[in-house]
């Protein structure tokens, strides 16, 4: 994204037209003018995928947009920690809206604590009360019983968020199990994380809502100072060896990768490609650690610790059998009706993610009360013994209860071995012995104390049993079980962060100031999750919406 002074309009956060006669609504909106209701100035986007198809909008859907266009298709290098010794999917988002295309919806902000402990970093302005204000500015809450509470709330944002017309009856089940435990239903976006809750989502009347139909659709053919041209691919930021300054990009079209083409930015070039394509994109122009840069022939222009402080959530799953009357497996007319209930009224089982629209906040035994290191989702699966492949999110016979460890302090690295940009960066962990202790005693949590709820017990539900290849030598529900699942078995999500952390000059991990500037280098900056210096124990989408709002204030602080 490129803001010069004549042409375009920004796509950062563009108020849409919308009908609303709600007084209270409008009572609620912030006043504060966006980037592109300043006179003069101008944006350009290029985005290297392309716009956002249909069948993504479906929620149940979701599991065919990964293994497409949408996403950049990268893995991880092997590591006998993690995915049972293979190379894990390291899914991220191409489109207009990124991530929020291809992710499964979920809006979680994250533990107020983090973003003090971000501030406590050398960030000022980014304490819990500095960005409450940018997560609420973005938000539309649908759901009267959670918007009601003003205080960490809003009605009149972009972004629509709520739950989903439909519920699975399996989610309520898991719901009135976690409570039995005690887990009372709680928001986790408001006073208290720990507990449980029928998830709210990027979405309005069962359709997607990704970032892109938010905040580009409404504008994005009535600004003459916006431009966004898809397909189009940053290869580099072209900086001046003497002044130091970003100048402006080299990128390609999708249909020519051979003909380089050039645009310049009067004012600054926001790097927002995420958390492995910003580190990716900033060493392969000179802003990297000096070895990796010489090592490949890549003149320096500041030796930066650009793509170390990896972070992401690692889990394992506990498989849970549902008996006949639980599983949603469905006949052929079942699938017929169902979508054309979908397509007609945007209602049925194809308007919700089954039964992963519940989630729980649980401490370890390393944690402090309401901070949580562990989070369980419920992802619905439909096994076959001699068949792998995927189906809707409504149609399942099993249940993965997920284990995440949601204050990771496995690190990692993006790195480069080429300067042909279009090559996979390399995406490497070292999974800390920490993460498999809590993942382990969320697993034995699953078994031991949720499996024996009297819910489940007479609903049909049991744990399968059958132990995993590597960890045959021990039996199923004991503590070493579980703890050679989570050392063997563990897995990333695709909730890359950190790569570009922020903090101040004086923190030489660091890669951008609290302004989200790179460091000694002017009229650059990083907008998305790259710059968090801790990972949010959350689905981080939420968050990089709030970055993104608070950085628009920030550059308008910067020129006006």
């Amino acid at each position: 994204m490129f803001i010069t002074q004549h042409k375009y309009a920004t796509a950062v956060g563009i108020p849409k037209p919308r009908c609303n006669n709600d007084p209270m609504k409008r009572r609620f909106r912030f006043l504060t003018p966006r980037l592109s209701e300043i006179e003069g100035w101008s944006v350009l986007l290029l985005e290297a995928g392309g716009g956002e198809p249909l069948p993504v909008r479906v929620p149940s859907f979701t599991p065919f947009a990964r293994p497409s266009r949408l996403s950049w298709g990268f893995s991880t290098q092997p590591q006998e920690a993690l995915c049972g010794g293979e190379s894990c999917p390291a899914t991220t988002g191409r489109g207009l809206g990124g991530g929020s295309l291809i992710n499964l919806m979920m809006y979680n902000r994250g533990n107020e604590r983090i973003f003090n402990l971000w501030q406590e970093m050398g960030n000022p302005g980014w304490s819990f009360d500095d960005v409450l204000p940018y997560f609420k500015k973005s938000e539309d809450n649908l759901d009267s019983c959670i918007a009601n509470n003003t205080h960490y709330h809003n009605t009149a944002g972009l972004q629509t968020i709520g739950r989903f017309p439909h519920q699975d009856s399996n989610s309520r089940l898991l719901l009135n199990a976690l409570q039995e435990l005690d887990l009372k239903e709680t928001d986790i976006n408001a006073e208290s994380q720990a507990g449980s809750m029928r998830m709210q989502f990027f979405q309005n009347a069962g359709t997607r809502q990704s970032a892109g139909k938010a905040f580009l659709d409404p504008i994005r053919h009535g600004r003459p100072n916006l431009a966004i041209v898809t397909n189009a691919r940053v290869t580099k930021v072209i900086v001046g060896h003497e002044t130091r300054e970003a100048e402006g990009v080299e990128y390609v079209l999708e249909d020519n990768k051979f003909i380089k083409r050039i645009a310049f930015a009067s004012k600054e070039v926001l790097l927002c490609a995420g958390a492995v394509n910003s580190p990716q994109l900033l060493m392969l122009s000179g802003i990297g650690p000096i070895k990796t840069l010489q090592s490949l022939g890549i003149a320096v222009i500041e030796d930066l610790n650009v793509g170390r402080n990896l972070q992401n959530h690692f889990k394992t799953g506990i498989d849970l059998i549902l008996d006949e009357k639980r599983q949603t497996v469905p006949k052929n007319q079942d699938v017929v009706d169902d979508i054309l209930r979908y397509f007609w009224r945007h209602e049925g089982a194809l308007a919700s993610v089954g039964t992963f629209d519940v989630t729980a906040y649980i401490n370890s035994t390393f944690s402090t009360r309401n901070f949580p290191d562990i989070q369980f989702l419920f992802f619905p699966q439909f096994f076959h013994p001699n068949q792998s492949f995927h189906t809707p999110l409504s149609y399942y016979n099993r249940i993965s209860v997920e284990t995440i460890a949601v204050r990771p302090r496995t690190r990692g690295y993006i790195a480069i071995n080429t300067t042909d940009p279009f090559s996979q960066p390399i995406i490497n962990y070292i999974l800390d012995s920490h993460d498999i202790d809590v993942i382990s005693q969320g697993n034995d949590f699953v078994v031991k104390e949720l499996m024996n709820t009297k819910t489940l017990k007479e609903n049909g539900m049991s744990v399968d049993t059958e132990p995993n290849t590597k960890c045959k030598d021990f039996t199923f529900g004991t503590f070493n079980y579980f703890r050679c699942l989570a050392t063997n078995y563990s897995y990333p999500s695709y909730h890359f962060s950190g790569t570009c952390k922020m903090g101040p000059s004086s923190d030489r991990s660091a890669v951008v100031d609290s302004s989200l500037r790179v460091h000694k280098i002017k009229k650059l900056r990083v907008v998305d999750a790259s710059v968090m210096p801790v990972l949010v124990n959350a689905n981080p989408h939420a968050a990089v919406l709030m970055i993104a709002e608070k950085a628009s204030d920030l550059i308008k602080e910067a020129w006006t």
